[in-house]
């Protein structure tokens, strides 16, 4: 039996839900990652790596792209931490941690923002994504799927004052 079709087995069922390998040692680690990081463990970096590929498997053998993308954003941040922790360390082997400037909370709202509004627009444009997401889920078993909501000016509006919402109340008055 190979090591990935070992991780996308089952490991136990919970309340009628099957709970495969892969998922559980990934999320396993991803919470060890976590308790490093508090501890600002070098050993985070490595750990975080390891259950975002762990992860990666769980995904790609369930078809589910928008984890494996997900995961490869962590994997990727991982390695640039990574990288950041050892650039950063001083002769005494610590590493000096802050907190995001100003400007950098700014600069990641901005980014935010446009990822959310590049991505809902995949979702709410007609087109291949919402045409294979409606042949999944109907493939999956659904009784009914919706058309995509469109470029109708309701729904520009609503996901805009949503993004405004978040972007005031992260920016002190």
């Amino acid at each position: 039996m190979s090591a990935l079709h070992w991780l996308n087995s089952e490991a136990f069922t919970a309340f009628d839900q099957h709970v495969m390998w892969s998922d559980m040692i990934g999320n396993l680690l991803g919470l060890a990652a976590l308790a490093l990081g508090w501890r600002r463990a070098m050993l985070t970096w490595p750990v975080q790596l390891l259950s975002g590929v762990v992860l990666v498997a769980a995904f790609w053998s369930a078809h589910l792209g928008g984890g494996v993308g997900k995961q490869f954003v962590v994997i990727t941040v991982a390695f640039w931490g990574w990288y950041q922790w050892r650039r950063g360390r001083t002769g005494s082997g610590r590493v000096d941690v802050r907190f995001a400037t100003w400007r950098e909370r700014a600069v990641l709202v901005a980014a935010t923002g446009l990822g959310t509004v590049a991505v809902a627009s995949l979702f709410l444009a007609p087109g291949f994504l919402p045409d294979r997401a409606t042949e999944l889920a109907l493939e999956a078993g659904a009784v009914a799927v919706s058309e995509p909501l469109g470029a109708h000016p309701e729904v520009a509006r609503t996901v805009l004052a949503r993004y405004a919402v978040g972007a005031v109340e992260l920016v002190p008055v």
